[in-house]
């Protein structure tokens, strides 16, 4: 990217940021159309707010060769995803979306497509594409994907969400399966070369503890970070702060970030023990939590 940027604007400072700059504030935007949508619009602007000034959003992004573009291109496949999967469950202002695939569910879903494809490209399979497909699989079996696999179920899951849902869902839980035939024997393999499919070259030598990486969260969030706990609290417990209101239920969309979080940081830390240190860029999902939470607290008033 930072190569392409030099061609196009020649080789300069900027020519060098540019390009991982203007991929960031895509991924701004995408991430608060997402978080606007399917939680809701204060939301979305507290969570962008937070997205924009984690020190590492910053340092990452305005590195020449840093990891900025990875950390871009895994915020656009995770939200673009999930707006594109749970789309008409979203609500703005208590309308729902009209038609069962809409324009804007198709311009989701390709960002989506091309969040992966650059998060493959830029970090390898494990972390640009295993984990954004493995945490919307995992939402949608936890908020009632599993009827597929229940005779008679399936039909209801089809009437209440629509034929292009259920089509989205089988999609994705098959792109899992394909990925983990093609990525687990590659991220297992004791083999030394370097391997895009995983992203890198097998260690040889000492590895980083989970502490590291709890580090790297607690000073590349800050001061952020110290509210995360609690924002993964508001994301699965909407009804502390909040009450019980039919308004207020554990959405699909809440429950899809607590399990970015939860699988960002299992993937990140694996990538590290396997491969190679690298910061921690799953700066979205941690985001929408501290967001959410500060709705949450502003709503309960």
């Amino acid at each position: 990217v930072a190569a392409l940027g030099f061609k196009t604007f020649g080789i300069s400072e900027a020519g060098g940021r540019l390009p991982s700059l203007l991929l960031l504030l895509l991924a701004f935007a995408v991430t608060f159309w997402a978080v606007r949508r399917l939680i809701a619009p204060r939301a979305a602007t507290f969570s962008l707010l937070v997205f924009a000034v984690f020190p590492f959003t910053a340092t990452q992004t305005l590195q020449i060769g840093g990891y900025g573009v990875p950390m871009a291109m895994l915020a656009i496949a995770l939200a673009a995803l999930a707006l594109a999967r749970w789309w008409k469950r979203g609500e703005v202002s208590g309308q729902a979306s009209t038609g069962d695939m809409p324009a804007g569910r198709i311009l989701a879903l390709l960002l989506g497509l091309g969040g992966l494809a650059g998060g493959y490209l830029s970090i390898g399979g494990i972390v640009g594409l295993l984990l954004p497909v493995t945490t919307v699989v995992f939402a949608q079996l936890f908020t009632g994907d599993w009827r597929l696999f229940v005779p008679g179920r399936a039909r209801q899951m089809i009437r209440e969400e629509g034929i292009a849902s259920v089509a989205l869902s089988i999609l994705f839980m098959a792109g899992l399966v394909i990925l983990l035939v093609l990525i687990v024997p590659v991220a297992i393999s004791k083999e030394p070369e370097f391997n895009l499919l995983a992203g890198g070259t097998p260690r040889i030598g000492v590895v980083p503890t989970v502490d590291y990486y709890l580090e790297h969260v607690a000073y590349g969030l800050y001061p952020w970070s110290t509210l995360l706990p609690a924002g993964m609290a508001a994301l699965l417990l909407p009804s502390v702060l909040r009450g019980s209101s039919a308004d207020e239920k554990l959405t699909p969309a809440r429950v899809y970030m607590a399990i970015a979080n939860f699988l960002g940081f299992a993937a990140i830390n694996f990538f590290a023990f396997r491969y190679v240190n690298i910061p921690y860029i799953v700066l979205m999902p941690a985001a929408v939590a501290c967001g959410v939470l500060l709705y949450d607290l502003e709503e309960s008033q």
